[in-house]
């Protein structure tokens, strides 16, 4: 509820058997007060889950930083963040110090508006860049972005993709995001793959040409695509054994 103390629940809760916590994103504005005074009352706790809008905390991005980077070294479980960001311009920056939290393992970052063909939007990493990162959920964003996050990501970790992107070429630009996939993600390690996007004309045997990488993924327990204009009979059989649901063309 907004404006309650979240302090109450000490005494209340039995803390010996909690062990993960969320925080929507009503609870923010309390999470910048408590830090370690709340949690320190939840000894157990390892995995925390915040839900960020950040388009309703302008001007407390520093509060909101400082918060997770004191809060991470005590959650051995990891931290699961999902962000709201208003546009992809506005909030990069914020978003490049966001990948120099230590214990982020699952990362979901959602874009209000999204990203136009003119948006300098490519952000400047330094390492180590989400060097606990193991699950990735990015949507209404450029395929650029993604290639960026996982060629500054820590390689081989991640077991979950999942991607929406805005509308783009499937024959031009899916071949750079394909191949970021191959080489940052091991092959035995990812466990769930979806790129998903509104699907543009595309000359079908090109898209299957650049896809065809992504076969040596052969742990991979579900995968979805709706990017291109193939068959699914096309990808099963030939381009990712196992592909589980596929899009196929209308």
């Amino acid at each position: 509820m907004p404006g309650v103390e979240c302090n109450f629940l000490a005494p209340i809760l039995p803390t010996a058997r909690i062990r993960t916590l969320l925080f929507y994103r009503s609870a923010i504005s309390e999470l910048y007060h408590m830090g370690h005074t709340f949690l320190s009352s939840f000894s157990s706790i390892t995995k925390l889950h915040i839900r960020a809008d950040l388009q309703e905390t302008q001007g407390r991005d520093e509060d909101f930083l400082q918060t997770l980077q004191s809060l991470s070294p005590q959650l051995s479980g990891g931290l699961a963040l999902l962000c709201v960001f208003r546009d992809p311009l506005t909030y990069l920056p914020l978003f490049s110090r966001l990948s120099q939290i230590l214990n982020i393992v699952t990362l979901h970052i959602s874009f209000a508006y999204p990203f136009l063909p003119d948006d300098p939007h490519r952000a400047s990493y330094t390492a180590p860049t989400f060097p606990s990162l193991q699950n990735l959920r990015l949507f209404n964003c450029s395929v650029d972005f993604v290639v960026d996050v996982l060629r500054a990501s820590p390689a081989h970790q991640l077991r979950l993709i999942r991607v929406s992107l805005y509308p783009f070429d499937p024959v031009t630009e899916i071949a750079p995001l394909v191949q970021a996939i191959y080489e940052r993600c091991d092959r035995e390690r990812l466990r769930v793959l979806v790129i998903k996007s509104v699907r543009l004309p595309g000359n079908v045997e090109k898209e299957m040409e650049h896809l065809r990488p992504l076969r040596v993924f052969k742990k991979l327990t579900t995968s979805y695509f709706n990017c291109a204009r193939l068959l699914s009979a096309d990808l099963e059989a030939d381009v990712i054994p196992g592909c589980t649901s596929v899009t196929p063309t209308t």
